[in-house]
């Protein structure tokens, strides 16, 4: 009893604590010794998603597709679950960490005892962890060859090992319990061992819920016979567990088929592959898992091809869901028409212009859009007016509306001339942004115009007996025939007729002196030429009246005044004749 009392360390036990994990080291007494576990005290424990603190009923997390259960394990077993990648697999997801109690056990005692006098030790039992500690046991075995003296407090059992049972320590709680021993031998050595004990548990809550699907179509309320448009089917899982094995069906009524160019084909990177029905006009996709909150897009195609209003049905089963959804689409019809007309007769004059109408009209269902009307005309041809906004082209005319809504109309009109006779096409074409492109062309005769110029010749003074010419030039300066041109000249009456060229034949009655050449088509480009010969018999003013005469037309007139004298004596004869060519006279040039 004599010596200072100092502090020795003896064996104790760890069991089931991880103060690794809580960041502590084990506090250390010197000379302490520490014994082999009880259980397992792994390091590597990993909480799930789910656990509840029995304790502590305020930790509930929400669980996420967590493994059913396994065996249930023993207080105090420390549970290694497997984790799985972030995205959902259907098996487990990590969570984060339930607090975890750690139990230290310490020895306080000395080295050395004088022989006769009690050994006392005192075992410090502390719950170093934030976590309340269960069924808190500590075990003792007495050492050999000495008789206890005492056990403060008293222990639970006193058997072969002395017990000290707690029922629970709470985060940093600590208990002391106090020993002592008197050894029987006068020499020898003291040894205790103590172990330390508990449990504790962890509970996890599962709400069982039915799996729910929502289904959406998507697409165009009006399409146009003969387009190809895109559809959506939207899948979305709207519960609470993942749902296998979806399987979506999309049923066309009859005016709509499926369309073999789809979108969403290819697995290869990741889109849905799909099989189509054409007999059953259905297109079937299958999606292998949905997890909650999940959705599945589906691009498909729809050929139109009937008009009216069609339906359409969305279909999808999965196990213990069902789900159905109807679409309407209404199928409108292009149905651009256009008519055309052209002169009447399909007659046109040269340099006269020459009226076409067209008209276009939205006979279909389907409002059309960007109208574009043209003319298009040969090159030696030009518009001189074009109504309702035409725009001349590059030979051709062209006119733009904006829209055509059904039932609407536009009449339309263009004067073309031309500056050769001939026969022209004309053609013109309809095209809006749906549906087929009209077309339409248009012949016209377009016939020359004659011109027609003509120029007379008379002596200006004659004598008596003398042969006086007179001369009549007709031109056709136009493009077509001068048809029944006919030259007539009313003589003076102090004039006597001699001849014609070309022969003539004469008036009768009081219109005896009149000279009638006959009717002669004046070729385009062409001139003729009539000559009369008279002689001069008597003095005085000779009047002679020249006329051109032509179908339909007033006639030309033309006045020439000859002053004949009563004779020449220089040239008793008279003048000599006109020299001329007598093969040309009354012939085209």
């Amino acid at each position: 009893m004599g010596h200072p009392r100092a502090r020795f360390v003896v064996p104790f036990l760890l069991l089931v604590g991880t103060v690794a994990a809580l960041g502590q080291q084990i506090p250390r007494f010197p000379g302490q010794t520490r014994e082999p576990p009880l259980a397992d005290d792994s390091e590597d424990i990993v909480q799930a998603r789910g656990q509840i603190d029995p304790d502590n009923p305020t930790t509930i997390r929400p669980a996420d597709h967590v493994v059913p259960a396994g065996p249930a394990l023993l207080p105090g077993s420390v549970v290694n679950p497997g984790v799985v990648p972030a995205q959902y697999t259907g098996t487990y997801v990590p969570g984060g960490e339930i607090p975890t109690p750690v139990v230290t056990l310490n020895i306080e005692g000395s080295d050395v005892s004088p022989t006769g006098q009690p050994v006392v030790y005192k075992l410090h039992v502390r719950n170093v962890s934030r976590a309340r500690a269960h069924n808190v046991v500590i075990r003792v075995t007495p050492p050999k060859d000495v008789d206890r003296v005492k056990a403060d407090p008293p222990p639970t059992h006193d058997e072969a090992e002395t017990r000290w049972e707690f029922k629970a320590l709470e985060p940093g709680q600590s208990r002391t319990i106090e020993v002592s021993y008197t050894p029987k031998a006068e020499e020898g050595e003291v040894k205790l061992q103590a172990r330390v004990q508990f449990d504790f548990g962890r509970g996890m809550i599962t709400r069982v819920s039915a799996p729910t699907l929502s289904l959406k179509k998507d697409g165009p309320e009006r399409i146009v016979v003969g387009d190809v448009s895109t559809f959506r089917i939207t899948v979305t899982n709207t519960g609470k567990v993942p749902i296998k094995d979806i399987e979506v069906k999309d049923f066309l009524h009859k005016g709509l088929v499926h369309d073999d160019r789809e979108p969403s084909r290819g697995a290869a990177d990741g889109r849905l592959m799909s099989s189509v029905n054409p007999t059953r006009a259905e297109r079937t996709w299958s999606i292998s898992t949905l997890g909650p909150g999940q959705s599945r897009t589906i691009d498909y195609r729809v050929k139109a091809q009937t008009a009216g209003k069609v339906g359409s049905t969305v279909l999808v089963n999965a196990p213990g869901v069902k789900k159905e959804t109807q679409f309407d689409t209404e199928v409108l019809t292009a149905n651009l028409q256009m008519t055309a007309e052209g002169p009447e007769g399909q007659k046109g004059t040269v340099g006269v212009p020459a009226g076409y109408k067209v008209a276009v009209e939205n006979r279909g269902s389907a409002e059309l859009r960007n109208v574009v009307v043209r003319c298009v005309y040969p090159p030696d041809m030009r518009p001189t007016r074009a109504t309702n906004g035409g725009q001349p082209m590059r030979e051709s005319v062209q006119w733009v509306f904006k829209e055509l809504k059904p039932g609407d109309r536009k009449e339309l009109s263009v004067a073309l001339v031309t500056t050769t006779p001939g026969n022209r096409a004309v053609r013109f074409s309809a095209k809006a942004d749906r549906g087929s492109e009209q077309k339409q062309e248009l012949r016209t005769d377009f016939a020359g115009v004659p011109s027609l110029d003509w120029d007379t010749d008379a002596p200006g003074t004659e004598s008596v007996g003398r042969t006086m010419t007179y001369r009549i030039t007709v031109s056709n300066r136009g493009t077509a025939p001068a048809e029944k041109t006919e030259v007539r000249v009313d003589l003076p009456a102090n004039v006597d007729l001699i001849d014609t060229t070309p022969a003539s034949g004469k008036a009768i009655g009081p219109n005896a002196k009149m000279v009638m050449f006959p009717a002669y088509d004046v070729p385009p480009g062409k001139k003729t030429t009539y000559l009369i010969r008279v002689k001069a018999r008597s003095p005085g003013e000779a009047v002679t009246i020249f006329s051109l005469h032509r179908p339909g037309s007033e006639p030309a007139q033309d006045k020439k005044i000859t002053h004949i004298t009563g004779g020449d004596g220089r040239s008793p004869a008279g003048p000599p004749p006109a020299k001329g060519d007598p093969t040309t006279i009354g012939m085209n040039k």
